[in-house]
C-alpha cells in the first residue's frame, strides 16, 4: 500500500552539462524520471551516488564513471570531499521534497552545489475506511520505510483513530536512522 506516487518533474531551464564538474544522485527516481536527452547530456561527467541501487541505476542509464557511497548522504558528502577538489561544481538530481543536511554540508565544505528537481513524491491518501478494509481488520506484520518522508506519512497514516491499533505489533524496517525518526514514538522497540 504505497504512500507516495513518484512523478517527473519538467525541467524548466536545462543546465549546461559544461558548467559542473560532476554530477549527485540520491536516489534512482533521479534516472527512471529524467529525460534520456537530459542524461545524455551528462553521461561523461563523474557522477556520485549515495548508494549502490542508484550506482546501477546510473550505469544502465549510460554513466560510466560512477562512485557509490553504498550508504547515507552523510557518507555522500564525505565520498565527494574526498573526490572532489574544494569549490567543484556539482549537479544532483534530485526529487523536489529533500531530507534537509546535505546542501547544507556541501556548502560547509565549498562545493558549489546545483539542485536540478527531476521528480516528486506526491502523497497518496487513503480513507480509513478504505484502510481498514484493504489490511482486512488484521495486524499489520511490517513495513518498509524507505525515506524519511515516508516514515512521517507512514506516523501520521498511523495516528488516525481506529489505524494505530493495527500497527501494535508491526516490525518497521527503515533505511536508515533518519528514515525511522518520525515512528519512534508508535513503535518503540520495533525498528529494524
Amino acid at each position: 500500500l504505497p504512500l507516495t506516487e513518484i512523478v517527473p518533474v519538467p525541467l524548466q531551464d536545462l543546465p549546461d552539462p559544461a558548467a559542473f564538474d560532476a554530477v549527485i544522485a540520491t536516489s534512482v527516481n533521479a534516472f527512471r524520471h529524467a529525460s534520456p536527452e537530459f542524461l545524455s547530456r551528462l553521461r561523461e561527467k563523474p557522477l556520485f551516488a549515495v548508494g549502490d541501487a542508484t550506482a546501477a541505476e546510473a550505469r544502465l542509464a549510460g554513466f560510466g564513471n560512477v562512485r557509490s557511497a553504498s550508504g547515507t548522504a552523510a557518507d555522500l558528502a564525505l565520498l565527494i570531499a574526498r573526490e572532489m577538489p574544494q569549490g567543484a561544481r556539482l549537479l544532483h538530481l534530485a526529487g523536489v521534497k529533500r531530507t534537509p543536511g546535505f546542501a547544507q554540508e556541501m556548502e560547509r565544505r565549498e562545493f558549489s552545489l546545483h539542485v536540478a528537481e527531476i521528480y516528486d513524491a506526491q502523497k497518496i491518501s487513503y480513507a480509513t475506511d478504505f484502510f481498514l478494509e484493504r489490511v482486512a481488520k488484521s495486524d499489520i506484520w511490517g513495513a518498509l520505510v524507505l525515506s524519511t518522508r515516508a516514515g512521517e506519512l507512514l506516523a501520521e497514516l498511523a495516528a488516525r483513530d481506529g489505524i494505530l491499533q493495527r500497527f501494535e505489533k508491526t516490525l518497521f524496517f527503515c533505511i536508515s536512522q533518519k528514515a525511522a525518526t518520525p515512528l519512534r514514538e508508535i513503535a518503540a522497540g520495533r525498528i529494524m
